[in-house]
């Protein structure tokens, strides 16, 4: 059945169909039911992804959500629909119903990874899970006893193992959809042979910081219809380069126009995370990219807000700079029609 014929679709309160279609990994290689959810224990290097899906764990979690109960790992959505907020259990169910439900045989159909947290940034509000830079910089930090004790040491997995990316491509025929992030993704040639081999009409959507450009990775992406590449920008000019060091913005401006004339087909969307560091740059980034669109060619604005660390979350700015910008964003909206997601 599809997801659209069941009866949890609509009438239940916890059923979610990801654990019935899709897998998702942490950088360090921690299995997740979605990219909300909490992470588990067990890693893609510790059990391979068939093991996993077919796993006891993962069964009693189908389970628990055939019988309306609530899952542990799934409680920031519940914690979000009872504050009346839209949780990502509710909001992908468009999504989710392209997909075949199978309740007693799940089959993966949707992959949501980040295979390693190899990454040639040290963004100011990442973390070294996500970026190997960052990792290497705590490493020397502690072995001369000057890392400050708030800072999350915590150590990312740099790579896959082959054996990782070999269940991984044995997957291949039955993914309709697939998300990939890092890390970075234009520094894992591995991704390329994985891409080559998913189906022409595959949903392929993956994030990078473009600030390095991979020329193969751009020509496999050419054969799916509508792919969709996030490009991850926090500001422009010196602002960006502070904020995303060592990035450079030109080299990142550079590396949009090569993407746009390889890709013109392609969805390719800024992703701006705000933050207090940053909420005074969403006008000109707007403006940036209304220039880029006369141009070159299209471009989204995606505005996400920072959750972590929350010293950081734009909700510490002012409340009238954060009114400032809300009356400019309604301005742009209406002045030139432009939709402007949030998530």
């Amino acid at each position: 059945m599809t997801l659209g014929d069941s009866e949890f679709d609509t009438n239940s309160k916890t059923f979610c169909a990801y654990p019935f279609v899709s897998v998702a990994t942490l950088a360090r290689g921690n299995y997740r039911l979605c990219c909300e959810a909490d992470e588990f224990s067990e890693t893609i290097e510790d059990i391979d992804l068939d093991a996993w899906w077919k796993s006891k764990k993962l069964n009693e979690i189908r389970g628990q959500l055939l019988r309306g109960e609530e899952v542990d790992a799934c409680k920031g959505c519940y914690r979000r629909e009872k504050q009346g907020l839209l949780s990502k259990r509710i909001r992908d169910r468009a999504i989710l119903k392209e997909f075949t439900l199978s309740l007693d045989s799940p089959v993966l159909q949707s992959v949501d990874l980040r295979p390693g947290n190899i990454c040639n940034m040290m963004c100011v509000t990442c973390n070294s899970s996500y970026s190997s830079k960052i990792q290497s910089e705590n490493q020397r930090l502690q072995a001369e006893s000057a890392l400050p004790s708030f800072v999350d040491s915590s150590v990312g997995l740099a790579n896959w193992s082959d054996r990782a990316w070999s269940d991984l491509n044995a997957k291949v025929s039955t993914l309709r959809h697939v998300y990939l992030s890092g890390g970075e993704p234009m520094l894992m040639p591995k991704l390329v042979p994985f891409i080559e081999a998913l189906h022409d009409d595959c949903s392929v959507a993956l994030n990078t910081n473009l600030t390095v450009y991979s020329p193969r990775l751009a020509d496999a992406l050419k054969r799916f219809v509508s792919p969709n590449v996030g490009v991850s920008v926090d500001a422009i000019g010196t602002r960006f380069n502070f904020l995303r060091y060592p990035g450079r913005f030109d080299d990142v401006v550079t590396n949009l126009i090569r993407l746009r004339k390889a890709l013109p087909y392609a969805r390719i969307e800024l992703n701006f995370t705000l933050s207090s560091y940053n909420i005074d740059q969403v006008v000109p980034l707007y403006e940036f990219v209304r220039s880029f669109h006369g141009e070159h060619g299209a471009l989204a604005l995606n505005l996400n807000k920072l959750t972590w660390p929350r010293h950081l979350c734009a909700e510490n700015v002012p409340l009238h700079l954060r009114t400032k910008l809300a009356t400019e964003l309604e301005e742009f909206r209406v002045r030139d029609k432009i939709l402007i997601r949030h998530t």
